[in-house]
């Protein structure tokens, strides 16, 4: 970030700890966020929480034993 990240917690409106957690993962980028970054960086609020979601997935993905899960033979 090109300034202290106090300042661009205060900026965002939220405690500079959340802005810690949302750096370190610790924390999603929720609509509320998503809203404060699209506001501050003058984009769609969208395009964070569908980045959130791609990361998201990309996790479960990972975490998931796709061995034991078959696809249901559904009638037509």
């Amino acid at each position: 970030l090109p300034m202290p990240k106090t300042e661009f917690a205060k900026a965002l409106g939220i405690s500079r700890q959340a802005l810690y957690d949302l750096l370190a993962e610790k924390q999603p980028v929720t609509p509320m966020m998503a809203v404060r970054l699209g506001l501050i960086f003058e984009q769609a609020p969208a395009s964070w929480l569908n980045m959130q979601t791609a990361y998201d997935l990309w996790h479960a993905e990972r975490q998931i034993d796709k061995s034991k899960i078959k696809p249901l033979k559904l009638a037509s």
